[in-house]
């Protein structure tokens, strides 16, 4: 599955990674696998990194469903990680679909700097 998660409880962040393709069906069933996780919780800090992604096959209309149906609290930060300009400004579009306070949800080039954001410690955890 190009999409996996960790969900590390000492830090309170849910790690997603993208390996390769992602497509809204990839999204589907990691946020259906969450749901029946019983570590998760909405309140968790996301980090979401897309620094493997290779091709980015989600529709505008499915990239708006995605947005409005995510599974994080309303006031749970969200730093999204993406290196290229194409997916750096799909997922600046993805923020303003998104239900999320604006304050909490970021997008970043680089992985040291989400994470610095988030809070966590470099040598902490599983992010």
């Amino acid at each position: 599955m190009p999409l996996s998660y960790q969900i590390d409880k000492q830090n309170n962040v849910l790690v997603c990674k993208v390996s390769g393709a992602l497509s809204a069906d990839d999204v589907r069933k990691m946020r259906a696998n969450l749901r029946e996780d019983e570590a998760f919780s909405s309140d968790l800090y996301l980090l979401f990194d897309m620094l493997d992604n290779t091709e980015f096959g989600i529709s505008p209309s499915e990239f708006r469903e995605l947005a409005a149906e995510s599974p994080m609290g309303k006031q749970s930060r969200r730093a999204y990680v993406a290196p290229s300009e194409l997916a750096f400004g799909l997922l600046r579009i993805f923020a303003g679909h998104s239900l999320a306070d604006p304050a909490y949800f970021r997008v970043f080039r680089d992985l040291a700097e989400a994470r610095l954001w988030l809070g966590l410690d470099e040598g902490k955890g599983l992010a």
